[in-house]
């Protein structure tokens, strides 16, 4: 930093602009001196330039004087006109530059062959083949890189630099939000707009069954009813011997085994039986005793000398959306998968170990049969 010091004249605090100053009347003086050297006086010559740019004094060279009063009317005229400046666009040139142009290219035109000439850059068709100009992309970014764009994600509310919110689940429906965008094209912010969960339920191969632990040995007429007896070979008797046996008559309880005796229906068939190599004739009890489970009024016919009736078939399904789970159904049961529920309607075993369960969509009545292997299974990312 240059500072002065308070203490110094006016020649000493400004000597640098002086010497300054000197210079110039010196270069002043000797530009004078040259041209008066050669015979011109600077006025005179200035003058003389004066004149012949005005076209008031010319050699006689032949040439016509130009008059300047059309084009001062046209100038006069304009400027009435023109009531504001209008600047020129990018692509305009000026005194000092020219237009901006482009060489012309094919793009999609058809009917058209490229030319390849420099042609003005805001034309979209070539101004010398009439080439339609292949149309400027405009590149869409991705900036947090999860597969959605930034401005669809800013149009829809994600968030276009956390990448972590294509692969949530903004609905809850057990879908990313990612799937629903690229795979299933379902609204990833309506919880009831889903692909069916039912593609992701898949049913073990085995089914299970409960039976019933007794079942009917005979009857006897009592009164205008029945006594029938059931023998139980899983339990003992007030004895210790294997085998309880129960005899209520139609409508009471059998016993402790949660089961009352609805009706019983006597009825003898003639079947064959082969013995030893021999065939032979008999008759054959085959009444049927309807037992009803006093839990959930379930009926269970049991036929005389028939042992372990199915109660309940029972299947294993398996629901393989996000973290898997597990059901254990009868018919009649219930699941809820996400906030669907669906009823089992079925469960049937048509070869071996190929389980198939028919479930109703409680919402919209829609009934449906699953099988051993889902369509699909897709973990939801987290």
């Amino acid at each position: 930093m240059i500072s002065g010091a308070p203490n110094k004249n006016f020649f000493q605090a400004h000597w640098d602009w002086l010497v300054a100053l000197g210079g110039l009347a010196i270069l002043g003086v000797s530009i004078a001196f040259m041209m008066m050297e050669f015979g011109v006086d600077p006025e005179d010559k200035a003058q003389e330039t004066k004149q012949e740019a005005s076209g008031s004094k010319r050699k006689d060279n032949g040439v016509e004087k130009v008059s300047m009063r059309s084009y001062g009317a046209m100038f006069a005229l304009n400027f009435k006109e023109q009531k504001k400046v209008v600047l020129p666009s990018e692509t305009m040139g000026s005194f000092l530059a020219s237009d901006k142009r482009i060489f012309c290219e094919q793009g999609d035109d058809t009917e058209h062959k490229s030319c390849g000439k420099p042609m003005p850059a805001d034309e979209k068709v070539c101004t010398f083949c009439q080439t339609k100009q292949p149309v400027e992309k405009k590149i869409d970014r991705d900036s947090d890189g999860d597969g959605l764009s930034d401005s669809w994600e800013t149009e829809n509310g994600l968030d276009p630099n956390n990448p972590d919110d294509a692969f949530a689940d903004l609905d809850g429906d057990g879908f990313s939000n990612i799937d629903e965008i690229q795979k299933f094209h379902t609204d990833f912010r309506d919880a009831s707009s889903h692909p069916d969960y039912l593609d992701y339920v898949r049913v073990k191969p085995e089914l299970e069954q409960t039976t019933v632990s007794f079942y009917l040995e005979k009857s006897m007429p009592s009164g205008k009813s029945w006594r029938v007896f059931f023998k139980d070979p899983t339990k003992k008797n007030n004895y210790g011997a294997a085998g309880k046996s129960y005899s209520p008559i139609v409508g009471e309880d059998i016993g402790d085994t949660g089961y009352t005796l609805k009706s019983y229906t006597k009825k003898m068939e003639q079947q064959t039986i082969t013995k030893g190599g021999k065939s032979r004739k008999t008759e054959v009890d085959v009444s049927v005793a309807e037992i009803v489970r006093k839990a959930d009024g379930k009926l269970v016919p049991l036929v005389t000398g028939v042992r372990n009736t199915p109660v309940d078939t029972q299947a294993t399904i398996i629901f393989e959306l996000g973290a898997a789970k597990e059901f254990i159904v009868a018919a009649g049961a219930e699941i809820t998968l996400f906030d669907t529920k669906y009823s089992v309607k079925e469960i049937s075993e048509p070869q071996k170990n190929d389980v198939k369960v028919t479930l109703k969509n409680l919402t919209t009545g829609k009934e449906r049969v699953v099988g051993i292997q889902a369509v699909s299974t897709i973990p939801l990312e987290q």
